[in-house]
């Protein structure tokens, strides 16, 4: 009996798991950090990837200047 239960619910962990992955991914392009390697390091890391992203403090990128049109 316990066997049929197994497989649903490993496959709900690992679900649940790339869910909370992508979900970091996307908070940390909020938190100016790129989103890719976030999604692997929760993949990786789990919930010490997912907290230090949320202690780190943003990233403030430099604004690039803006290349001037010339009208000839």
């Amino acid at each position: 009996m316990n066997a049929i239960y197994d497989v649903p619910m490993t496959l709900l962990f690992f679900v649940l798991w790339l869910s909370v992955a992508i979900l970091a991914g996307g908070h940390a392009r909020t938190r100016g950090r790129h989103a890719w390697p976030w999604f692997v390091y929760t993949l990786v890391g789990g919930p010490i990837a997912i907290y230090l992203l949320v202690v780190w403090p943003p990233v403030h990128h430099a604004a690039s200047p803006i290349p001037h049109s010339r009208d000839t």
